[in-house]
């Protein structure tokens, strides 16, 4: 499974020559067999390559000052040589390293399984300036972003989308994050790097108390894994459950949408009663009646 790794270090004055030797496996470090490529970038005319610039950087960097810096970078044994160097090579152009001059060198580690690269730059970007006036104040200035915490950040996410892209167009399922474990919400223990000195006493058959101490975090983590996996399982589940229940909601409401509406019997309103008025020969019969009484009683 590809890992993250991303690391800044700073170089003295008067050991730039000497960590370029290192990194490109030679001179009294020839005896280092895991060079897969050695890779130049923007290194000034007046130099014949990376390491006369770097030798130049030691000797004309003003005092106690930095010659050179380095990133060191973890690549995915997934991927090929081809493809980790296309991420690497994004990764430098997306970034305030697109214009530095430096030195990559990548590795294979001792078992061929722990790839990795040294990207080994100035601070300076290349411009047209004459040894020694290249390294002069008032030479090719420093990047002053490359000390900003916040600007380290953004190239730690830059380099997590370049080995992410290659992962992605290699088909492959596992990618990085540069989030540490807590701000994923990992519940594992972070493990103490194994050093030369323990990597030297465990080639002798001696027992290293760091790698006693890994390996019992390494069992601590396995056992907290297995936590997190029951309660993602649960999770999960408990999701599951919930999108059933919303599915069911919803398709109980289509159904009722498309459901006709019975109708309705429309009963008639009644009439309104109309009041019988009397016919006019019954009215006329009703009014001589009441004459006639009335004569009558005036001959009495």
């Amino acid at each position: 499974m590809a890992i993250y790794h991303l690391s800044l270090k700073n170089g003295k004055k008067g050991k730039a020559k000497q960590h370029a030797d290192y990194i490109s496996c030679e001179g009294k470090y020839e005896e280092k067999s895991d060079l897969r490529e050695l890779i130049e970038m923007n290194i000034p005319e007046q130099t014949k390559n990376a390491k006369s610039f770097f030798a130049a950087s030691d000797r004309y960097e003003r005092k106690n000052g930095r010659s050179y810096r380095e990133l060191e970078i973890s690549l995915a044994n997934e991927l090929t040589h081809e493809q980790n160097k296309h991420a690497l090579l994004d990764f430098i152009a997306k970034t305030q390293l697109r214009d530095k001059p430096m030195l990559i060198a990548i590795h294979a580690g001792k078992d061929g399984n722990q790839l990795h690269a040294h990207i080994m730059f100035s601070e300076r970007a290349n411009a047209d300036f004459k040894m020694p006036a290249f390294f002069k104040r008032n030479g090719s200035k420093k990047d002053r972003l490359l000390n900003d915490k916040k600007y380290l950040f953004e190239m730690r996410e830059t380099w997590e989308d370049s080995l992410n892209n290659e992962l992605v167009a290699a088909n492959q399922p596992s990618l990085v994050s540069c989030k540490s474990h807590a701000e994923r919400g990992l519940n594992i223990k972070p493990q103490p790097k194994l050093g030369h000195a323990a990597q030297a006493m465990i080639s002798k058959g001696k027992t290293s108390r760091i790698q006693q101490e890994i390996d019992k975090i390494m069992q601590e983590n396995i056992s907290l894994r297995e936590l997190d996996e029951q309660s993602l399982a649960l999770q999960l589940e408990m999701q599951r459950q919930n999108d059933l229940r919303v599915l069911e909601d919803i398709a109980a409401l289509q159904r009722h949408e498309l459901e006709p509406e019975p109708e309705l019997e429309s009963k008639p309103e009644p009439e309104p009663e109309l009041e019988s008025k009397p016919e006019p020969a019954e009215e006329a019969e009703e009014e001589g009646m009441v004459m006639g009484m009335g004569m009558g009683s005036s001959s009495l």
